[in-house]
């Protein structure tokens, strides 16, 4: 199954929606996007499935008030050009190299051919 290229078309969705958003925790710099894969389902012979992913929306840590407002915005703004596959998580952390920031999490789920 061809997953990088499903993964990067998730990154380039949200990126045109004026995300900062990669697949590489090494680049983020919050406030920002990151796309993680959570599992892959095999649903055709052929190598066609379903990729579940978490989009996480992760905020700077600058106290609770000013998180919340960072991840609202980074919710409006992802919510314009994806559609949450189940409940959007709001009690979410994302470990960095800074520490744990608050988080958000949107399940996702993008087809993937073979």
């Amino acid at each position: 199954m061809k997953l990088a290229p499903a993964l990067q078309h998730v990154v380039a969705v949200l990126q045109g929606a004026g995300l900062t958003a990669d697949t590489d925790t090494d680049k983020l710099q919050p406030p920002c996007v990151w796309v993680a894969v959570d599992k892959l389902r095999q649903e055709t012979l052929d190598g066609g499935g379903a990729l579940d992913l978490s989009v996480y929306l992760i905020a700077r840590a600058t106290g609770y008030a000013d998180e919340i407002h960072q991840l609202q915005e980074l919710l409006d703004k992802a919510l314009t050009v994806i559609s949450p596959d189940g409940d959007i998580e709001l009690d979410q952390g994302v470990q960095t190299s800074a520490g744990i920031l608050p988080a958000f999490k949107i399940p996702l789920t993008v087809e993937v051919g073979k």
